[in-house]
């Protein structure tokens, strides 16, 4: 399995991170400050833990019950919390492992880069994601994903 890298990580960083802040109208607050950081780390540890489809209901009390999930690469929207839940456990690799490498909090928002790797399943990979996240009452109500273009899957779907 090779590992895919980009070169211009911080860049793109910036920009997901910029798109956020311009989304959520500039500075607009959705949540109370303290609500994101703690949104953000417990995302972040669950991700730690959530390894086979059968883990993906640990990230159920983060979303609210109207939450929206996009996968931009791929062009999907789902929207509701079980539906969100349901599109992780059928579209997650068995034996994945999640690495949070940054995350940027803002207010009502922040951005999680990592690099998610699974050596089982129909594709092998080693890709890093940048996913934006809107937050409101303590909750993750809006998830944008992205992903390099030459990720392994969006061949075999589109």
């Amino acid at each position: 399995m090779s590992r895919r890298t980009c070169p211009h990580t911080l860049l793109l960083a910036s920009t997901v991170a910029c798109c956020v802040v311009l989304a959520t109208g500039c500075g607009t607050r959705f949540s109370e400050p303290r609500d994101v950081p703690s949104i953000a780390k417990r995302y972040t540890q669950t991700a730690k833990t959530v390894v086979n489809p059968s883990d993906v209901d640990k990230y159920t009390p983060l979303y609210a019950e109207d939450a929206v999930f996009e996968d931009v690469p791929m062009k999907e929207r789902v929207e509701g919390r079980s539906n969100i839940i349901d599109h992780f456990r059928t579209n997650m690799s068995t034996d994945t492992t999640d690495t949070v490498e940054h995350v940027v909090t803002g207010d009502g928002w922040f951005v999680v880069q990592d690099r998610v790797s699974s050596g089982q399943g129909e594709f092998e990979y080693d890709i890093t994601f940048f996913t934006m996240f809107e937050v409101k009452g303590g909750l993750i109500t809006h998830q944008w994903e992205f992903y390099p273009s030459d990720a392994p899957w969006l061949e075999y779907y589109q």
